[in-house]
């Protein structure tokens, strides 16, 4: 556990959340603050990434707080599953993990074959992240984008969610056929001149 809570309040150049997010500082990247003439290197930028999001940790946990009241609101509308996959919104909201543990995604796709817009937008978050890593050389700003394209994708689906649970829809496919409800009477019909025949 200790060992864990020491990893967690060491920024690293591959983190990914929303910490990564609320740390950032375009004035104190990694390529503008390594020092190659000391012993650690990225000293002064994990100190600056760690000072920052301590000055912004009322924003921080506002949005915390916010994405907890969301999830709340529309999980009353959704199934045990749906909620669950929903819910690794929190790992991403919570903790700063290296970018290899975010395959954790996986659990997410169930939930957007619910409409098929959340399959698209699964699918670009993933050709973009891997477009991302051919393009941005430097650990930090790449999982700094990153980490945003899946905030982008939590976003969306959390407002699709939001519209759905303020308009009453029942959570749906695309397209999908109504399903008649097994406890409903699947007898034919009796006509009211039958019933008048048999009176």
């Amino acid at each position: 556990m200790q060992n864990s809570l020491k990893h967690k309040s060491t920024p690293l150049t591959n983190h990914m959340g929303l910490p990564t997010l609320v740390s950032y500082s375009p004035f104190h990247v990694a390529r503008k603050m390594k020092n190659d003439r000391v012993e650690d290197p990225f000293g002064d930028w994990k100190k600056m990434r760690r000072e920052i999001l301590s000055e912004r940790a009322p924003l921080y946990w506002g949005m915390v707080l916010l994405l907890f009241g969301i999830i709340a609101y529309v999980s009353r509308g959704l199934k045990d599953w749906e909620v669950t996959a929903l819910s690794t919104a929190f790992i991403f909201a919570l903790f700063e993990l290296t970018c290899y543990y975010y395959n954790f995604l996986i659990i997410l796709a169930p939930l957007t074959l619910r409409r098929f817009r959340h399959v698209v937008a699964l699918l670009v978050v993933v050709i973009l992240s891997q477009f991302f890593s051919l393009v941005i050389g430097w650990f930090d700003e790449r999982h700094l984008a990153q980490s945003l394209l899946v905030a982008l994708l939590y976003g969306y689906i959390l407002f699709d969610l939001v519209q759905e649970r303020r308009k009453g829809l029942a959570p749906e496919a695309d397209g999908a056929p109504d399903i008649p409800d097994s406890d409903a009477d699947d007898r034919p019909a009796v006509s009211a001149d039958t019933v008048a025949i048999k009176g």
